[in-house]
């Protein structure tokens, strides 16, 4: 028996070549920018970290203390999503709440949104009247809750705060994060971000 030559592969035309070629070299440039995202995306998780969340209090008006020392750190819980993150605290508001300021006394400097004003406008009560992050390259996207409730003696009040890392510090931030927590006298305060 004879050996029947193999027959020889249909010839590619040089178009068909620069055809695959250009294929090929897209999906190798689609697996690459895919892959870059991916890598940037996980850095951007794997470094933001918050070590603590340090709260400074600011008592304005009468006594100072009924939340606690003006400076006070909570344990983290790093939960976030990227370059977004929720963090809370608890303040307990202690048996020596200072009585609210009265009404239209000349001699009570109240403070409405921030500014101080004598007589007091509205019957008072002690409140919750700024929550602010001072930490550079952050800022508060949400407080929970929205408004600030009456601060009544034994009470803890429970904060939740969503901030993101801005462009300055984003994917390399690890460190503390500082709250400025200032106390209000006037009743119809809103917590401001």
């Amino acid at each position: 028996m004879e050996a029947v030559p193999d027959s020889p592969p249909p010839a590619v035309s040089a178009r068909g070549r620069k055809k695959w070629l250009a294929a090929i070299i897209a999906v190798i440039v689609l697996i690459g920018v895919g892959g870059g995202i991916a890598y940037y995306e996980l850095r951007t998780l794997q470094n933001n970290t918050i070590s603590a969340v340090d709260v400074n209090i600011d008592y304005l008006g009468a006594d100072a203390g009924y939340l606690g020392p003006s400076s006070q750190s909570f344990a983290p819980t790093n939960a976030h999503v990227g370059s977004t993150f929720e963090e809370s605290f608890v303040l307990q508001v202690s048996q020596n709440i200072p009585p609210a300021p009265p009404v239209n006394d000349s001699g009570v400097l109240c403070f409405v949104d921030g500014t101080p004003i004598t007589p007091c406008p509205e019957p008072s009560t002690w409140q919750i009247g700024s929550i602010n992050i001072v930490t550079p390259g952050f800022r508060i996207t949400s407080i929970s809750p929205e408004t600030s409730p009456t601060l009544t003696a034994g009470t803890f009040l429970t904060y939740t705060i969503t901030f993101q890392v801005t462009g300055a510090v984003q994917g390399s931030y690890n460190g503390p994060i500082q709250i400025q927590l200032q106390t209000s006298n006037y009743e119809d305060d809103q917590i401001v971000g």
